[in-house]
């Protein structure tokens, strides 16, 4: 099996956004989640899976989900790709990707990103 990090598409960025995964629940009830992410990219966001350990949470699961990061708030629909149960001294995490994320929102993750890589993000 190939590296995980080989099928990367886009470049990852270490940003401690807190990380909400908006969804239903089987009888219709909204649910929210609350993770911290490990590392954003254009493409999408990997998060703490021990945070969020929901069995709905599996690969081709679609919801919202909001990125927030010192005042910054993205919103997109998303859907999990992977999870991954960590090994050795690897932690577990979920890989989610945005879909269809709107023209003000793309701003928004561009900006965070750019932040980010030039090391600009304030320290929490």
């Amino acid at each position: 099996m190939s590296d995980p990090a080989d099928r990367r598409q886009k470049q990852r960025f270490a940003i401690p956004a807190e990380v909400q995964i908006l969804r239903e629940s089987d009888d219709g009830a909204s649910e929210i989640d609350v993770a911290r992410a490990r590392n954003l990219s254009i493409g999408g966001v990997y998060i703490a899976a021990a945070e969020v350990d929901h069995p709905a949470l599996t690969p081709g699961a679609r919801f919202d989900i909001v990125v927030s990061h010192h005042g910054t708030s993205v919103r997109s629909p998303a859907r999990v790709i992977r999870r991954d149960p960590g090994e050795g001294a690897r932690p577990p995490g979920i890989g989610i990707v945005f879909e269809e994320i709107d023209p003000e929102n793309q701003a928004l993750l561009r900006a965070l990103i750019v932040r980010a890589s030039r090391g600009q993000d304030p320290q929490p």
